[in-house]
């Protein structure tokens, strides 16, 4: 798993912990499916540019430059 993954995942485990919701909450808060955030959380999964984006913005998510930059790679193929 990279280092994209492991921030991810650490950061959606953190979230549902502390506003107690449910994964399928924290989906539709993410405009992600069910199973990709199950995925995220369990590592079986490295999340896209854009769903890292839209994790950002759903939960007020902060990382770390490398994956900041595939972040904003996804949101600028957005703007077009």
């Amino acid at each position: 798993m990279t280092d994209i993954g492991q921030q991810v995942s650490n950061h959606l485990v953190a979230y549902l912990e502390k506003h107690e919701i449910t994964a399928a909450q924290l989906a539709i808060l993410c405009g992600v499916s069910e199973s990709a955030v199950s995925r995220y959380i369990s590592q079986d999964r490295t999340p896209s540019g854009r769903a890292i984006y839209r994790i950002m913005n759903a939960t007020g998510m902060s990382i770390q430059p490398a994956v900041r930059a595939k972040a904003t790679e996804a949101q600028c193929e957005n703007c077009g």
